[in-house]
């Protein structure tokens, strides 16, 4: 019946099972295939055993709603597990049937695991890299980073499935007063321990890859410390994962992961993430102790104050120095009596007089005045930041002056600017499609913040050979002279500052650029005011990212500050560099793929899609998305593509679809689609695949494939090949045709293979051929062997030596041909060829023969010593045969040969001519031949006979000559003898009739005898001619009567 063919023949598992029993009771042919079970197996199982046991009670529900008419589970995904035990994600597409009386259910599955593998792995990365941001941002914004990390530890727990998470202090000396952190999943019930870091840190192989900031991973029962195993074993920790976290190249602490249920292998993305966590700690703890070293140093520096060992200095209203406390030379190093005459301004930087000038002017009406930080040179020449308290004692007559109480802010400032700036890269960074504008941005606000007038960032290539400027900003419009299209942007390692910072992996500074012998732009730069650069690697953990690279028309001393913010800023920044690189990959991945990829909405419109698609189609974008893609889709194939698209874009299928499409013009093309639904989207991510040359390659390969074995099979020739390390060759289908064997009943091994050669022929396998073959050359040979049905057969083999690149043997291969056919034909036409000579040899006439293939005719020796030719010569005008021919006969000869040959009916020649012989007589012959021809009448062979017929013709003339004679003695004696004999019998007849008187007797008797003697003068010439003739004469019979 044809749902039997459809049930059997569907492309997916198929049963039916009882709905009261459970019992399966019909199974197709996917199923036995796909599940592993035979039809019989499944016929005595139900369906319980095909799924897991924690699944049991949710298949009962399943089918206890079928039973009543309700399909709860409609389309849903279930867990069925394989004869095999694998478990696999199927969907069930299922509908109530009566089967043979009984209450059944028909059930299609269709397996998803592969697709929901990937769609879980793809959310898997998309949980990983929200959590590496929610780290990264709980981390940076807390100002207690033990219960951000608790927060960090839970958050990073949950998303793994850990049972514990915790933080563990490398020892008291680092963090001391850090306590030890941890979570731990509800479903572990084992309370935390924190000496088991205490034990692992002890641990050798752990220590020594914490030490050199590499996790450490392991499974209990591996571990070769018994005693450390016992203990872990005892805690019920079957898997474990530690993490360092490093400060100034040591572990301060670590992050361990453990594992109670099972022994695993720690995923890349597992450990990333936790690496990731101990980064954004690391800097964490970094920003947490200078921020208490700061908090303690401005509480010292407040005592300090407060006892009278702050910077204090008394002004008058001009800003000139009255007096200065002795504290100047501890805080600034310049002693106090530096300072005594001379103006406050002259220490204070050019940028920051203004703002300063301003509040001492407000001075003289306020009481009191805050200075916001502004830059002050120390003794070095180095600026620092200052934050001063204006006191007005102006009118104080004891004082008369402003008092200047002075704290210094540096590490403050600093902290504050790169935090400002951190904030703003990574909103510019962040708010960018490309991580190129991104850097553009960031690079302005680096300019804005700081001291740097142009910023360039270079990126390490992807190959990691070179570097290429990426991004570059300039504060001032005359500084966009320093970038013209065409220059030079890029950079080899060791090369310019930039090829010099990454050579280095450290901080480079330029304090004169016209003194640097390394700047290769020192020509174009000496144009402007910049005088200094630094240089500042972009580094993800272990990972060199690129360079940025700032120029200033300050003194390197002004920049000193700013060179750490932008070092601070740039070291958590490499993480999102890095995210930004990888998104571009994805995103360029899409757009740049040579591919066609597009997203198609769930109304069957393309919402967007990359060039390749319009290229493929040759639509243009707006086009594309202006019709319906089932509407270009080729519809005279019998609507087939139109169902298959209609299948793939419903999500009926998961399996790639083969359709046919119209292009622009009205070509027709074949294409290949994945793809995998968004429900929550409601879209659509395709990628076709253009296999259009790939089918009609395939065709021209199917169709030269078939020609090439039905050429075999008429020409009866195999191939065969051997790798010079196996045993064992491949055979084609005529080669085991040729051999007499099916492929199941002959393995064509080496052993194999001698015995199937004739005894005599044996020993051409003896010894290894590779030795006897030259590489490259074709060596040919015949043989015979023995086939499968014991007949002897002649082959002819070619073998050749096949080597690699470097010279070195790597196959045999080679072609056999069953030649039994020509080997019986030769050996028939040597027999025929040996008679042929034999005859020639003993036959009177001389017998040749014309070879048209070589153009050679050979001849017998029959005429040889008479005329005087070569028994072998090329068939023309002018060999030896020919020069013998008489001058008169040679071109009727030669001309009436060709004709007959060019005549492609004439099976048949033959001509009589004259031959001049050694002794200058002529011959007579009678030269004929038979001439066989091909299928297209062209001639291929020749055999004939020449025949001396010198004698015949003489004779023949001899007797014509005679003729001639007897023809004139006839007439004589039918004319001349006729007359006197007619007269004599007219006398005789007168005679009796008149009377004597009317003639008398005498005269009749006179003229008889007159006609008597004529008579007998012609009766002696015809004998006189007769004997000069040589005609015999009948001798007188003397008893004839005359």
């Amino acid at each position: 019946m044809p749902e039997n063919i459809i049930f059997d023949q569907s492309p997916f598992p198929m049963w039916i099972y009882d709905l009261e029993t459970y019992q399966f009771l019909a199974v197709n042919n996917e199923a036995v295939v796909h599940y592993g079970y035979s039809k019989s197996e499944f016929l005595d199982m139900t369906i319980r055993e095909i799924r897991p046991k924690e699944d049991i009670a949710l298949l009962e529900r399943a089918v206890a709603a079928v039973r009543e008419g309700n399909k709860l589970f409609k389309d849903n995904l279930f867990r069925h597990k394989l004869k095999n035990g694998t478990i696999i994600q199927v969907k069930i597409k299922s509908n109530p049937i009566e089967y043979h009386g009984r209450r059944a259910e028909i059930v299609t599955a269709i397996d998803l695991t592969e697709s929901h593998l990937q769609q879980k792995h793809i959310e898997r990365q998309k949980n990983h890299l929200s959590a590496i941001r929610d780290i990264q941002e709980i981390l940076l914004k807390s100002k207690q980073w033990p219960s951000a990390l608790k927060t960090c530890l839970e958050k990073v727990g949950k998303l793994l499935k850990a049972d514990r998470l915790f933080f563990s202090k490398w020892d008291e000396k680092t963090l001391p007063s850090v306590p030890f952190i941890s979570w731990t999943s509800q479903s572990s019930d084992e309370p935390p321990v924190d000496s088991v870091s205490s034990l692992l840190f002890h641990f050798p192989p752990c220590r020594a890859h914490l030490e050199t900031g590499k996790s450490f991973k392991f499974n209990t029962t591996h571990l070769c410390d018994p005693d450390l195993r016992s203990t872990l074993v005892g805690l019920k920790i079957k898997s474990m994962v530690l993490v360092p976290i490093m400060m100034r190249q040591k572990p301060v602490g670590v992050i361990a992961m453990e594992d109670h249920a099972h022994e695993k292998n720690w995923e890349e993305m597992e450990i990333q993430l936790l690496e990731r966590l101990s980064g954004n700690l690391s800097y964490a703890i970094k920003e947490a102790i200078s921020y208490q070293k700061l908090k303690e140093s401005e509480v010292r520096f407040r005592s300090l104050v407060q006892n009278g060992t702050d910077l204090i200095a008394l002004l008058d209203d001009h800003g000139n120095y009255k007096y200065v406390a002795p504290t100047s030379t501890r805080v600034l190093g310049i002693p106090p009596e530096s300072f005594l005459g001379k103006n406050a301004f002259e220490f204070i930087h050019p940028d920051d007089t203004p703002k300063v000038m301003k509040k001492l002017k407000e001075i003289s009406q306020k009481s009191h005045v805050t200075v916001p930080p502004y830059r002050f040179t120390d003794v070095k020449g180095n600026y620092v930041w200052l934050h001063t308290e204006l006191s007005n004692h102006l009118n104080d007559p004891s004082i008369h002056g402003v008092i200047a109480n002075t704290q210094v802010v540096t590490d403050e400032m600093e902290k504050r600017k790169t935090s400002d700036l951190a904030a703003a890269m990574a909103n510019a960074l962040g708010q960018s499609s490309t991580l190129s504008k991104g850097m553009s941005r960031a690079i302005a606000k680096i300019n804005q913040l700081t001291g740097t007038d142009c910023g360039e960032f270079w990126l390490v290539s992807k190959d990691g050979l070179q570097l290429n400027l990426m991004a570059k900003h300039h504060s001032a419009a005359p500084f966009a002279k320093l970038y013209k299209k065409g220059d030079m942007d890029t950079l080899a390692k060791g090369q310019g500052l930039p090829g010099k910072c990454w050579s280095s992996n450290s901080i480079e500074i330029w304090e004169e650029l016209a003194h640097e012998p390394l700047f290769i732009r020192k020509k174009r730069f000496s144009q402007t005011s910049l005088k200094s650069a630094f240089a500042i690697p972009v580094r993800h953990n272990d990972h060199f990212l690129g360079v940025f690279l700032g120029f200033s028309t300050e003194d390197i001393l002004v920049l000193n500050s700013d060179i750490r913010i932008v070092k601070a800023v740039f070291d958590p920044t490499g993480a999102i560099v890095r995210q930004k690189l990888i998104e571009e990959e994805f995103r360029n991945f899409f757009d740049l793929s040579p591919g066609p990829l597009c997203i198609i909405g769930y109304d069957g419109y393309i919402k967007k899609h990359n060039r390749a698609l319009e290229k493929l189609l040759g639509y243009h974008k707006k086009e594309l998305l202006h019709y319906p893609l089932l509407d270009l889709i080729y519809t005279k194939d019998g609507g087939l593509s139109l169902k298959r698209m209609n299948a793939f874009l419903e999500g009926k299928t998961q399996l790639p679809q083969e359709t046919k499409f119209l292009t622009k013009t009205g070509k027709v093309k074949s294409l290949i689609w994945k793809g995998r639904q968004l429900p929550e989207s409601k879209i659509i991510i395709a990628v076709a695949k253009d296999i259009t040359d790939q089918k009609q390659a395939q065709n021209n390969l199917k169709e030269a494939y078939t020609k090439l074995k039905t050429a075999q099979k008429i020409g009866k020739m195999g191939y065969w090949s051997r790798d010079i390390n196996s045993d064992i060759s491949e055979w084609s289908e005529e080669t085991y045709k040729i051999y007499g064997y099916s492929q199941k009943e002959f393995v064509p091994t080496m052993d194999n293979l001698l015995k199937t050669f004739h005894p005599d022929d044996q020993y051409l396998l003896e010894h290894d051929p590779i030795k006897s073959l030259k590489p490259g050359k074709v060596n040919r040979f015949q043989h015979r062997i023995i086939n499968g049905k014991g007949k002897t057969k002649w082959v002819q083999q070619e073998i050749k030596l096949v080597t690699n690149k470097e010279g070195t043997p790597t196959r045999l291969e080679g072609t056999i041909r069953d030649i039994t056919d020509q080997k019986e034909h030769e050996q028939k036409l040597s027999i025929s060829n040996n008679r042929f000579k034999l005859a020639m040899k003993v036959s009177n006439e001389m017998i040749w023969e014309l070879d048209f293939s070589t153009g050679t005719i050979t001849r017998g020796t029959r005429m040889g010593k008479e005329v005087g030719y070569k028994g072998s010569e090329s068939f023309t005008k002018g060999n030896s045969w020919f020069q013998k021919i008489h001058p008169e006969d040679a071109e009727s000869v030669w001309k009436s040969l060709q004709q007959s040959l060019s005549n492609k009916t004439a099976k048949s020649w033959k001509k009589e001519y004259r031959l001049l012989l050694s002794d200058n007589r002529i011959s007579y012959v009678v030269d004929r031949c038979l001439i066989l021809r091909n299928d297209t009448g062209k001639p291929v062979r020749a055999v004939g006979s020449v025949l001396d017929v010198t004698s015949s013709r003489k004779h023949l003339k001899k007797i014509t000559q005679q003729n001639n004679h007897l023809k004139e003695i006839a007439w004589l004696q039918s004319h001349q003898i006729r007359a006197p004999l007619s007269r004599i019998m007219g006398l005789v007849s007168m005679y009796r009739e008149v009377d004597d008187d009317d003639i008398p007797l005498a005269q009749i008797l006179d003229w008889i005898e007159n006609s008597c003697k004529e008579l007998d003068k012609v009766v002696h010439e015809i004998t006189a001619r007769t004997i000069d003739e040589g005609i015999p004469i009948v001798p007188d019979d003397p008893n004839r009567t005359i």
